[in-house]
């Protein structure tokens, strides 16, 4: 499996697993923005590498 299928399906875990606890975007990002953890949520970015670079 490449790393970009493997990211989108970490992403869609834990936007399943924050959305079951009933967690906003805003209340479950921490240090990251809301959109960042979107991002991540869709594939688009990989959030230890945001949180490094950042």
């Amino acid at each position: 499996m490449d790393e970009s299928k493997e990211l989108e399906q970490l992403g869609q875990f834990f936007h399943d697993f924050r959305v079951g606890r009933g967690l906003t975007l805003k209340e479950a990002a921490g240090n990251w923005s809301a959109a960042t953890l979107s991002r991540f949520e869709h594939g688009k970015v990989d959030i230890s590498t945001e949180k490094a670079a950042g």
